[in-house]
């Protein structure tokens, strides 16, 4: 890329009518696809002074199929004073949601201390076993809030 802006730079000065097509092609070189998240409540609870929220990113959901891909984060806060006990201040977790089997597959998880160190990993490379949804846990409410709002997707595509 440097050296095509370089070729573009000498060409230029020598003939001025190129620099409207370098600008524009360097503009949709560098432009692309850009999502904000939107970060839908599912639950929230106390432990002590500690708030825990549970979200979902309805933005940036995938679908194919009855299988959902979403991400997810638990938030802790407001402040690790009142969250002693945990190690970080916010989770993520990219998941795949099985509507139809009842099963969860984690591909992607991020984490973030209290101090803003940011841990990733990612398993792209690993088997991924899918998980059974056990009811009335985190991950049951994140599988019921998505395959919800997917079966309402359904039944308005259908009207």
């Amino acid at each position: 890329m440097a050296l095509a802006i370089l070729i573009a730079t000498k060409r230029f000065i020598m003939n001025k009518k190129i620099i409207g097509s370098v600008v524009l092609g360097s503009m949709l070189t560098f432009a692309g696809v850009v999502y904000a998240s939107n970060w839908a409540d599912i639950g929230s609870d106390y432990e002590g002074k500690c708030h825990i929220s549970e979200q979902i990113d309805t933005a940036t959901w995938t679908r194919n199929g009855k299988v959902v891909r979403a991400w997810a984060r638990t938030v802790y806060g407001p402040n690790h004073v009142s969250c002693s006990n945990k190690d970080y201040k916010e989770l993520r977790d990219l998941s795949d949601y099985d509507c139809q089997a009842r099963m969860i597959k984690t591909i992607s998880v991020w984490f973030q201390d209290w101090s803003g160190k940011i841990t990733s990993a990612e398993f792209d490379d690993v088997p991924i076993i899918l998980e059974h949804v056990i009811p009335d846990t985190i991950g049951g409410d994140k599988f019921d809030y998505v395959c919800a709002a997917l079966k309402h997707q359904d039944e308005k595509e259908v009207k």
